[in-house]
């Protein structure tokens, strides 16, 4: 009896291991040999999906449902130094969970993966994915070298906040993906607070989550903070009303680095008007006319999407002129691939006095303001009129090439300022000098 049960158990040895080679495909296998030679081609690795890495040299597919190649890949994955990137997409695997410490002491030891991507959706049983997607956080958290980290997937209420403590270690983060997670404001705050000074954060798309009021709160507070450096904020499909939309337009007027702002497909935008309230918020934030000096200091860079085309037609025509003008800031560095930062917004100026212009058209009827820097109690000057003429050649070049009655009209408003700069400077008369001589003195005297 005994006999048979060892013939039994070597069967079944057997007919496991055929089983093994049988659920794992050649391009998976393939993807196995690259990964061991350190194949220098090899960057990305997707695990759970083959058909689309086929013919993408950089790009190697893996899927198998048993654990023994989770453990190999794992053991390759450690000593590798090329992978950049590493997408899981839960949905197509069955074999990996918290027993397969090989897969994850792999990940521990690999030092070159950057970009992480976690996906599970339409997957049952994710309660019990949260443990692998938290252990999996866990060894990044403790790593802190992830650039990117994309998360989509329907997590419970206590699986979204094991990301709170993950984010706020992972202060290399450029870009941040947490869409379709089933967020609500609670789980947002604390978030918002963790990734509150990260210097090198430029995107955060939250994308189909169940964002509102208080999010948008906190989402304010974040981006009037002075160290919030994020240029591309995404809140496409949550619940935001027209009060979030608001409170994120007045946090708009103190932020000086948030290039887009989407916002489509949310309950403020799904009418075919938006409200009157909220487009003025957003024009306001673009361009407050209560003075020269408020609208000087007004958002010059951020683009605001609303609504997705042809529904754009429906703005109002003065956040639609606004939009146009902040445009003409990111065209030059969208086009050179450039940093966003101060000093690569050359434009900035140009779309300042675009504005001032426009919506301050007697912004020079009163000179008495310029000459009262240049010009003192006991002496008169003319060093103010060189930046006078200087600032309308500044306007001058933001106006090239358009067709904007304004810009045809800076050369009569230059002359008319430099008409009234003469004229706002007082008369003097000048006496001639005392005579030195006899022969002088008679001259005058004659």
């Amino acid at each position: 009896m005994d006999r048979n049960n060892n013939n039994d158990t070597r069967e079944e040895i057997i007919r496991r291991t055929y089983k093994i080679h049988q659920e794992i495909d050649d391009g998976s296998r393939t993807t196995l040999n690259r990964l061991e030679l350190n194949d220098s081609t090899l960057t990305e690795l997707w695990i759970g999906e083959t058909n689309h890495t086929e013919y993408q040299v950089n790009i190697g597919g893996f899927n198998s449902n048993n654990e023994d190649d989770f453990s190999r890949l794992g053991t390759s994955i450690s000593m590798n130094t090329h992978l950049t990137k590493l997408h899981i997409d839960f949905y197509a695997i069955t074999a990996l969970d918290m027993s397969i410490r090989g897969f994850f002491n792999g990940l521990m030891q690999n030092t070159s993966i950057k970009n992480l991507h976690l996906s599970c959706f339409g997957r049952g049983g994710v309660v019990l994915l949260e443990f692998v997607i938290c252990e999996i956080l866990r060894i990044y958290q403790e790593k802190n070298n992830l650039n990117h980290l994309d998360i989509s997937s329907p997590l419970q209420i206590g699986g979204r906040h094991i990301l709170t403590l993950p984010l706020q270690r992972c202060t290399n983060l450029t870009h941040i993906n947490l869409t379709h997670c089933n967020m609500t404001d609670e789980e947002l705050i604390p978030i918002s607070q963790a990734i509150r000074g990260h210097p090198s954060l430029k995107m955060l798309n939250l994308m189909g989550n169940r964002i509102s009021m208080f999010g948008c709160a906190a989402l304010a507070r974040l981006l009037e903070d002075t160290n919030c450096n994020i240029e591309h904020l995404g809140l496409i499909d949550n619940n935001i009303d027209n009060v979030g939309a608001i409170t994120l337009a007045n946090s708009l007027m103190s932020n000086t680095k948030l290039k887009t702002l989407r916002l489509i497909n949310n309950p403020f935008t799904r009418n075919q008007h938006i409200a009157q309230s909220v487009e003025d918020a957003f024009s306001t934030s673009l361009c407050d006319t209560s003075s020269i000096n408020a609208t000087y200091t007004s958002n010059h860079i951020v683009q605001i999407l609303l609504k997705a085309p042809p529904d754009t037609l429906d703005l109002n025509p003065k956040l639609k002129i606004l939009l146009g003008m902040n445009d003409l800031t990111n065209q030059v560095q969208v086009r050179e691939s450039l940093s966003f930062n101060d000093l690569d917004y050359p434009n900035i100026g140009r779309v300042a006095i675009r504005k001032i212009i426009k919506y301050h058209p007697n912004a020079l009827a009163d000179i008495e303001p310029f000459l009262a820097d240049w010009i003192g109690d006991d002496e008169q000057s003319l060093k103010g009129l060189p930046h006078v003429i200087a600032w309308f050649h500044k306007a001058r070049e933001a106006f090239a090439n358009s067709s904007e009655e304004e810009g045809r009209d800076v050369e009569r408003r230059m002359l008319s300022a430099i008409y009234q700069f003469a004229g706002a400077l007082p008369t003097l008369i000048v006496p001639p000098p005392p005579p030195n001589n006899e022969m002088e003195t008679s001259m005058w005297e004659d």
